[in-house]
């Protein structure tokens, strides 16, 4: 009887000595993630229409002649309150989400249009609902390849010069219902430059 306890003393003084060991390795763990440095995002602008916060990115702020720019918009409910956003209409995408409800479009530095990805897209007139949270937020995730117009008013795409360009996100009009109240909007990034080096 007297080594069964012994036995049982023994056992229990594992168990803690293991357990104490997880809680220290899974808190090093944890410090050591959160302390590390975070991959570099690119550059970033929003605008802010409470509740909502409309912001739009790139990957970086230099890109060679012909490379791939990843732009990201993303509309964020900033609020307290949950809110109902609702589209008449929206995008075909081919990536997720495939319904898309914002776009961007590019222009050079003297302000002229260079590129909407909108144009000669496909949109479905169904209506499309999204229900936010605090904190929750939809994102949009598009490739500019570096189309740009041949030149005013003609919509043949050419490859992009060399030059720096702006960058704006856009959301089609939409309802927002917040608190009981409905109201129409829509909403613009401020713009963001990238230069093609």
């Amino acid at each position: 009887m007297a080594e069964k306890h012994k036995f049982l003393r023994h056992s229990r003084k594992i168990v803690i000595f293991a357990a104490v060991f997880i809680v220290l390795l899974i808190s090093g763990i944890y410090a050591a993630y959160y302390s590390s440095p975070r991959p570099q995002r690119g550059p970033r602008s929003a605008t802010i229409s409470s509740p909502l916060e409309f912001a739009i990115e790139t990957d970086k702020t230099e890109y060679l002649q012909g490379e791939n720019v990843s732009i990201q918009l993303t509309l964020t409910n900033i609020g307290d309150e949950i809110v109902s956003l609702g589209w008449p209409w929206q995008y075909m995408g081919v990536r997720k989400p495939s319904n898309i409800t914002f776009a961007y479009y590019v222009v050079l530095s003297n302000g002229t249009l260079a590129y909407n990805w909108s144009e000669n897209r496909i949109r479905l007139n169904s209506i499309l609902y999204y229900t936010l949270r605090p904190g929750d937020n939809l994102v949009g995730v598009f490739i500019w390849d570096q189309p740009v117009r041949a030149q005013e008013g003609d919509f043949r795409l050419v490859p992009a010069e060399r030059g720096v360009y702006s960058a704006r996100g856009y959301t089609n009009e939409f309802t927002l219902t917040a608190g009981g109240k409905t109201i129409i909007m829509a909403l613009e990034t401020p713009t963001l430059s990238l230069a093609i080096i």
